[in-house]
């Protein structure tokens, strides 16, 4: 009798791929991020631009672990051990993810790190209402000025014109808790959809940086210290649930007009927003109605005038070959 032979099943090695996601401040990066975080192939960074910056005293504490955490201290360990390693070779041999998800914000970081990175990247648009995002300065006393309104919509801009020729995904931060918008995110990075990703805060997710009150959720399911008191009123608030949370500060008059005046109503509607305060265009005909009726007299200087300009560009056009002479003979019959 022949021994029987088990078919070996050979398993292709996982794509490394690093997902950068751009957005700007109070946008909800954190939130997708631990949103991406909870599928089993990724590991959530947070904000990576911390680890260079503090690259020489990297602190090992993460959003979960306030004193110290295991990973991050391996990560700093891996760093020592060759001088020229990369932040993201490092993280690939620590944490053993195929897929990283960097929510660093700045397109200024992504330029830089994705012509380093020797593996597949992906960007990630996150964008929100740029009255939303605004009203966050209002809440901790800030106002909404000038020169915030300007610096926000020069980053809207400059964010959009980097953009212009490359690949990338634009996902709306209000659009963020629906499974639509989640299911095209996990096609566009190449991953399963899972419906658990909805319930992140199962999976303890060691990210380096970001927002304190979307990582207090995990802290309340593993039963671990919640030092901050914004982020205790937040859970209060809100719960154990994800959702797409709204402003309910109220404008004044003169903050609307700044808005408006100084580009917060341009920069939304480049991000798609439909936006009311814009000024719109009246047509010549609602011009020329308002105005004062001319008279007869008048009406004709103007019809002779131009037909005058007319004649003599005619005549300018057949004598001068150059247009420095067409100009100079033009000049000459105006002065006479």
């Amino acid at each position: 009798m022949r021994a029987s032979k088990k078919k070996v099943i050979s398993q292709k090695p996982a794509i490394r791929k690093v997902v950068f996601i751009i957005s700007f401040k109070h946008s909800g990066s954190t939130l997708l991020g631990f949103l991406l975080g909870a599928n089993k192939d990724c590991f959530n960074l947070g904000e990576f631009t911390k680890a260079k910056e503090r690259q020489k005293t990297l602190s090992k504490k993460c959003l979960v672990c306030d004193n110290y955490c295991k990973l991050w201290a391996a990560f700093k360990r891996n760093l020592k051990t060759t001088t020229k390693r990369h932040l993201y070779e490092a993280a690939f041999e620590t944490f053993k993810k195929p897929i990283l998800i960097d929510t660093s914000r700045k397109w200024a970081w992504v330029k830089s790190a994705s012509s380093r990175i020797n593996c597949e990247s992906k960007i990630i648009f996150l964008t929100r209402n740029e009255r939303d995002r605004l009203s966050f300065h209002q809440r901790f006393g800030d106002g909404i000025t000038r020169a915030i309104v300007e610096r926000q919509a020069r980053g809207v801009t400059r964010t959009k014109r980097w953009l212009k020729n490359r690949k990338y995904l634009q996902v709306k931060y209000e659009n963020v808790c629906n499974k639509n918008a989640l299911k095209r995110c996990c096609k566009f990075i190449g991953i399963e959809y899972d419906e658990k990703m909805f319930r992140y805060w199962e999976t303890l997710q060691h990210a380096l940086e970001g927002n304190s009150r979307t990582a207090s959720l995990m802290k309340k399911w593993h039963n671990l210290s919640i030092g901050n008191p914004t982020a205790l009123k937040f859970i209060e608030e809100h719960g154990l649930k994800v959702k797409a949370i709204k402003s309910k500060e109220k404008w004044t008059k003169k903050e609307k007009k700044v808005f408006t005046k100084y580009g917060g109503a341009n920069a939304n509607k480049l991000l798609g927003y439909k936006e009311d305060g814009l000024a719109k265009k009246k047509p010549v005909m609602e011009k020329l109605v308002k105005k004062k009726p001319i008279s007869y007299k008048k009406h004709m200087k103007r019809v002779f005038k131009v037909a005058h300009r007319i004649k003599i560009n005619k005549q300018a056009k057949k004598i001068a070959k150059t247009k420095k002479e067409c100009e100079k003979y033009v000049k000459m019959i105006r002065k006479q």
